[in-house]
């Protein structure tokens, strides 16, 4: 019988090393999640396996997937960040994904900063480039 990839025992309806089993189980393909090979993993296993190796999100470090993890719930969905969206901060060029429910902080915490008040430009909103860097319209004007 195939083995799990997670906990390494044999895919079977019934119980395997005194743990019981559903004998369902979730193909992988070589490089879903990373994986060098392809195989399969328990349905059981497989909240484990996603929490493992799904990609992390690029703001909080969790699992890009649906559910709890650490006490935070997602619904799954996520934004990709790609080449040249970031470009300022310790995230400048960095590449992956972040939670739905992270993107506002993300966004805020690595978006261009006022010269004036220091608070992040945001991307969509009105500003001046000055000397020195960018300026919100009303920092400005006001």
């Amino acid at each position: 019988a195939d083995k799990c990839l997670m906990c390494k025992l044999a895919i079977l309806n019934g119980v395997v090393d005194g743990r019981s089993y559903s004998g369902a189980s979730y193909s992988i393909s070589k490089g879903d999640f990373g994986a060098k090979k392809e195989g399969k993993v328990h349905e059981e296993c497989w909240p484990a396996f996603q929490r493992k190796h799904a990609p992390k999100c690029l703001h909080c470090t969790l699992p890009t997937i649906a559910g709890t993890v650490d006490g935070k719930t997602f619904d799954g969905r996520f934004y990709t960040v790609e080449p040249g969206m970031i470009e300022v901060g310790p995230m400048a060029g960095k590449t992956g994904k972040v939670h739905v429910e992270c993107w506002d902080d993300f966004q805020r915490s690595n978006a261009p900063k006022c010269v004036k008040c220091g608070k992040a430009i945001m991307p969509g909103s009105s500003f001046y480039t000055v000397d020195g860097g960018k300026m919100h319209v009303p920092c400005h004007d006001g």
